[in-house]
C-alpha cells in the first residue's frame, strides 16, 4: 500500500474516470496535484501562443488595408491611361505637328542646326580640359578634339559665325598640345596598364592623322627620349637607372606584344562607325547628343575618323625594333657610364648592380636587335669598371695621411715639446672633472699612456677615414658573393641561353673574386706606398735637436697603423723594416746625450781617491756589493729621459738597440777613464836608496815614498775594482734581451778584471752581487728591466 500512495498513476492510462478512484487517497491527491500544474502550464503556454497570433493578425489586417489603397491608385492610373491612348487623340496629336513643323519652315531649321553645333562646339573644349585634368581617357578627348574640328570647319564657313568661333578653336590648339604632350609621358611612363597605353596610342594617332607605322615610329621615340633624359633627372642614383633599363627592356616587350595586332585592331575599330555613334561621346552628358543630333548637318552625323591601320606587319615591326633596340641600348650604356663616373661610393655602386640584375634577370621574353649575353656583358662592364676606378680612388686616398704627415714634420720647430706627451700625474688628468662621468677621463688617460698627441690623432682621424672604407668596400665584396640570380623565365631554346648561363656564371662568381683581389692589391698597394713615404721622411730627417721627435711621432702613427689595420690584412704583408732605423735613431740620440753628460762622472769615478760606500764593502776579502751613485744617477736619468719621449715609444726592440748603443757608448767613455789609472797602478818605484840619500829613523826617503805609493795604489786599485762593479751592474742592467753578452761592454770587464789580477773566484763574487743588486733594484727602472 505504501508504494502505491507513492507512486501517482498516469492519467493517460485511464480508460475512464471511475478509474481514478481505484487508487488510494493518497496517490489520487498527488494524481490531482500533479493534474493542476499540468493545467496552469498550459494555460500559460495557450496564453503566450495567442497574444502573440493576435499582433501577426494586427498587422496583416494593416497590410491589407495597405494594399487596399494602392490598388484603388492603380485602377485610377490605368483608367487615365485608357482614355489618353485613344487612337484618335493620337492620330490628332500627329497631324498638329505636322501642321507645325510646316509653318516653321526652312529657316527655322537652319537656326537650330546653327545653334546645335554652336553649342556642342562651345562644351568640347571644356570636356577635354576635364578630361586632361583627371586623367581619364585619351583617346575620348582626342574623339572630342576631331568633333570640334569637324563643327569648326562647318561653322567658320558661316557668314553670320559668331565672333567667339575662333577664340575657340585658338583653345581648341592649346589643348590639342596638351593632349600630345599627355599622350607622350603617358607612352613614356612605365605605371600605365596595357589598355591604357593602346588607348594613349590610338589617341595619338586620332589626334596627328598618323597610321600604325607612324604610331610605332613615335612610341620608339618617346621611348628612346625618356632613356637619354632619364639619367638627367634630379632623383635618386638607382631609380634612374633603374628606370631606363625598365624602360629599354619593357619597349622591347610591349612592341612584341603591341604591335602590329592590337594597334591595328584598334585603330580600326575606330573607323567601324561614326563618329557621333560613338558609345563613349554619347555617354558625355553634357553633351546631349541625342537631343543636338536631330539638328546637325548630315556630313557630321555620318562622319567617320579615317586612320591607315593596315601599313604595319610583324616582319616590319621586328625591322623597326631591331634598329632601336641597339641604339636604345647605347645610349642606356653612355648614360649609365656618365651616372656611375659621378658616384664614388662603392657600395652604392654595388646597390645598384644589384638592382639593375634583380631587373634584368626578372625579366621575361625575348630581346630583338641584340642577344640577352652581349646586353648583360655591357651591363656587367660597366659595373666592374667603375668599380676597380673606385678602388683605385680609394688606393690613392691614403695620399692623404702621408701629405698630413708631411705638413706636420715640415712644420716641427722644436725637439721634443711637439712630440712630448704629458705625464700621468699631472694636474691636467689627476683634476679633471669627471661630474659627467668617466667618459673625458679615460679618453685622457688612454691618448697619455698611448701617446696619442694633437699631431697623431690629427693623421689618425685621416687614417680611420680611409680604413672604414677599405673595411665597409671588403665587407659589400663578401656580401657581394652571395648575391644570386635565377634564369628560370628565360627560354631554354634560344641561342644564347647557354652564354647567358655562363654570364650568369661570371657575374655571381668571377666579378666578386676579381673585386676581392682587387681590393686587395689596392689595400697593398696603399699600405706599401704609406710605408714607402714614411722611410722617406726618415731618410730626409736632418740629424739636430728635432730629429728625436720627428722620430717618435713617425713610430707613434707606424704604431697605429700597425694596430688598425684593414679586416684580413697581417703585418707581415707590408715593409716596416724602417722602424728598426727609426727606433735606432732615437736610441743613438738618447744614448749619446746621455753619456755626454755623464762623461765626467765616469772619469771622476775612475780616479777618484776616496770611494762613496766603502765602508759597505763586504765579504773577505772586502769586495764592493752596492754601485756607485754615479751609476745610479746614469738609470736614473736615462729613465727620465726615456719617460720624456714616452714610454709607448720604448718597445722591446726599441729598448734593445737602447741597451747596445749604451753598452758601446759606455765601453769606450770606461774604457777612456781607466786607462790611465790602470796603468799608473801597474808601474813601480825603485826601494834602494839612491846615492847621497839620508836616513833617518833608520829608513831612508826613499822607502817613505815607497810606503806612500804603496797606499796610494791600493786606493786605486779599489777605485778600479768599484768601476769594475758599477760596470758589472750597468752591463747587467743594460743587457738586450736578443743579444749575447760578449760585446764591448763585456770585454771591458773581462780587461779590467785582468789588469787588476782579480782571481776567478773574486770576479764571479762581483759579477754575482752586481746581478743580485739589480735582481734587488730592477723594478726602479721598470722600462730598463728584462721581459
Amino acid at each position: 500500500m505504501a508504494s502505491l500512495a507513492a507512486e501517482a498513476p498516469d492519467p493517460k492510462t485511464f480508460l475512464s474516470w471511475e478509474d481514478a478512484f481505484k487508487y488510494p487517497i493518497p496517490a489520487v491527491r498527488r494524481m490531482e496535484q500533479q493534474l493542476r500544474g499540468d493545467i496552469s502550464t498550459n494555460r500559460e503556454r495557450l496564453r503566450t501562443l495567442v497574444g502573440s497570433s493576435y499582433r501577426d493578425l494586427l498587422g496583416t489586417a494593416d497590410s491589407i488595408i495597405q494594399m487596399d489603397g494602392q490598388m484603388r491608385e492603380v485602377e485610377t492610373y490605368l483608367g487615365d491611361i485608357s482614355r489618353k491612348c485613344n487612337s484618335r487623340l493620337v492620330e490628332r496629336h500627329l497631324t498638329n505637328a505636322a501642321a507645325a513643323s510646316k509653318q516653321l519652315g526652312a529657316k527655322g531649321r537652319s537656326q537650330n542646326m546653327q545653334a546645335s553645333q554652336l553649342a556642342v562646339l562651345h562644351k568640347c573644349p571644356e570636356m577635354v580640359s576635364s578630361i586632361l585634368k583627371r586623367g581619364g581617357s585619351l583617346l575620348l578627348a582626342s574623339k572630342i578634339l576631331v568633333l570640334s574640328r569637324l563643327l569648326h570647319k562647318k561653322l567658320s564657313v558661316q557668314s553670320d559665325a559668331p565672333a567667339f568661333v575662333e577664340k575657340i578653336r585658338h583653345r581648341l590648339g592649346r589643348l590639342r598640345q596638351r593632349l600630345l604632350t599627355t599622350v607622350d609621358q603617358r607612352m613614356a611612363s612605365l605605371d600605365v596598364e596595357s589598355t591604357s597605353l593602346i588607348d594613349a596610342m590610338c589617341a595619338f594617332s586620332l589626334a596627328t592623322s598618323s597610321s600604325c607605322m607612324d604610331v610605332l615610329r613615335h612610341f620608339h621615340h618617346i621611348r628612346l627620349n625618356a632613356i637619354s633624359s632619364g639619367f638627367q633627372q634630379e632623383s635618386t642614383l638607382a631609380s634612374e637607372a633603374v628606370r631606363c633599363l625598365q624602360i629599354w627592356i619593357r619597349t622591347m616587350q610591349d612592341t612584341q606584344s603591341f604591335f602590329p595586332r592590337q594597334v591595328s585592331s584598334a585603330l580600326a575599330k575606330l573607323k567601324s562607325i561614326p563618329l557621333l555613334r560613338d558609345e563613349s561621346l554619347r555617354d558625355v552628358q553634357d553633351f546631349d547628343i541625342e537631343i543636338h543630333e536631330a539638328w546637325m548637318d548630315d556630313d557630321v552625323k555620318n562622319f567617320t575618323p579615317y586612320v591607315r591601320h593596315d601599313d604595319l606587319n610583324g616582319h616590319a615591326a621586328a625591322q623597326a625594333l631591331s634598329s632601336w633596340s641597339p641604339t636604345a641600348l647605347t645610349s642606356y650604356v653612355e648614360g649609365l657610364e656618365a651616372l656611375l663616373s659621378s658616384v664614388e661610393d662603392f657600395k652604392e655602386v654595388l646597390s645598384l648592380r644589384q638592382k639593375c640584375f634583380d631587373v634584368w634577370f626578372s625579366s621575361k621574353g625575348r630581346l630583338v636587335g641584340t642577344t640577352k649575353s652581349e646586353a648583360l656583358d655591357f651591363l656587367r662592364s660597366k659595373f666592374q669598371q667603375r668599380l676597380h676606378q673606385i678602388l683605385k680612388a680609394q688606393s690613392r686616398s691614403m695620399r692623404n695621411v702621408t701629405s698630413k704627415v708631411h705638413e706636420i714634420i715640415k712644420g716641427w720647430h722644436s725637439g721634443l715639446d711637439e712630440a712630448k706627451v704629458p705625464s700621468l700625474w699631472d694636474d691636467g688628468l689627476t683634476k679633471a672633472d669627471i661630474s659627467r662621468g668617466a667618459g673625458s677621463f679615460t679618453d685622457k688617460l688612454r691618448c697619455r699612456l698611448q701617446g696619442q698627441t694633437t699631431d697623431v690623432l690629427q693623421v689618425m682621424d685621416v687614417y680611420q677615414g680611409w680604413l672604414q672604407e677599405a673595411n665597409s668596400t671588403g665587407n659589400a665584396i663578401t656580401m657581394l658573393k652571395s648575391s644570386k640570380w635565377e634564369i628560370e623565365d628565360f627560354d631554354e631554346d634560344e641561342d644564347d641561353f647557354d652564354d647567358v648561363e655562363d654570364m650568369k656564371f661570371r657575374i655571381e662568381k668571377e666579378d666578386p673574386t676579381d673585386l676581392q683581389d682587387g681590393h686587395k692589391s689596392c689595400v697593398d698597394e696603399s699600405l706599401k706606398d704609406l710605408a714607402s713615404a714614411f722611410d722617406l721622411e726618415r731618410k730626409g730627417f736632418v740629424e739636430d735637436q728635432t730629429s728625436i721627435g720627428k722620430a717618435s711621432f713617425l713610430l707613434r702613427i707606424t704604431r697605429e697603423v700597425k694596430q688598425h689595420l684593414p679586416e684580413g690584412f697581417k703585418v707581415q704583408n707590408v715593409d716596416f723594416s724602417f722602424v728598426q732605423q727609426l727606433h735606432r735613431l732615437v736610441a743613438e740620440t738618447v744614448a749619446q746625450k746621455l753619456i755626454g753628460d755623464h762623461g765626467q762622472a765616469i772619469i771622476n769615478a775612475a780616479t777618484r781617491m776616496n770611494i762613496p760606500g766603502r765602508l759597505l764593502w763586504d765579504g773577505e776579502p772586502e769586495l764592493p756589493i752596492v754601485p756607485s751613485p754615479w751609476s745610479y744617477r746614469l738609470l736614473n736619468d736615462l729613465l727620465n729621459a726615456l719617460s720624456e719621449i714616452g714610454a709607448d715609444i720604448w718597445t722591446k726592440k726599441a729598448v734593445d738597440s737602447l741597451k747596445t748603443s749604451l753598452r758601446q757608448l759606455l765601453s769606450d767613455e770606461l774604457g777612456r777613464a781607466g786607462d790611465t789609472q790602470v796603468h799608473s797602478q801597474n808601474g813601480t818605484a825603485s826601494l834602494e836608496p839612491e846615492e847621497g840619500e839620508s836616513i833617518v829613523n833608520g829608513e831612508t826617503h826613499a822607502e817613505g815614498q815607497k810606503h806612500k805609493q804603496s797606499d796610494e795604489d791600493g786606493i786605486a786599485k779599489d777605485t778600479l775594482i768599484q768601476l769594475l762593479f758599477d760596470a758589472q751592474y750597468l752591463a747587467v742592467a743594460l743587457l738586450p734581451n736578443d743579444v749575447e753578452s760578449n760585446d764591448s761592454l763585456h770585454t771591458y770587464c773581462t780587461h779590467l778584471s785582468r789588469d787588476l789580477d782579480l782571481s776567478h773566484h773574486l770576479q764571479s763574487r762581483i759579477e754575482a752581487s752586481s746581478k743580485d743588486y739589480w735582481k734587488r733594484t730592477s723594478l726602479l727602472f721598470s722600462l730598463l728591466a728584462q721581459t
